[in-house]
């Protein structure tokens, strides 16, 4: 566990730097993609994934434990895990 959060802190720590080099060193535009697109993406990760299933039984076993597993983990997430974004508002207004 000890471990996994380790390298959890340290990945957050470069890509924080990652970005800010992007953003004010190389005049990067960095853009959140719409819901409406996030949606489409899961709807086709879902064709292919569906796809894959029929044509490979371990793929099939994976994913169907994922999906398990998130059928789980994601409720509860839902219920302990307050919002993001509420707390970011709070200490770091977005601008613009």
């Amino acid at each position: 566990m000890a471990t996994n959060l380790q390298f959890t802190v340290k990945i957050l720590d470069r890509n924080s730097q990652d970005l800010d080099t992007l953003v004010n060193r190389h005049g990067v535009t960095v853009v959140q993609s719409p819901p409406d697109i996030l949606l489409e993406i899961l709807r086709g990760w879902d064709r292919v994934a569906d796809r894959v299933a029929k044509e490979n039984p371990f793929f099939a076993r994976v994913l169907n434990s994922q999906k398990q597993f998130a059928q789980r983990v994601v409720p509860y997430r839902r219920r302990a895990h307050p919002d993001y974004a509420l707390a970011a508002d709070h200490y770091w207004p977005r601008s613009g």
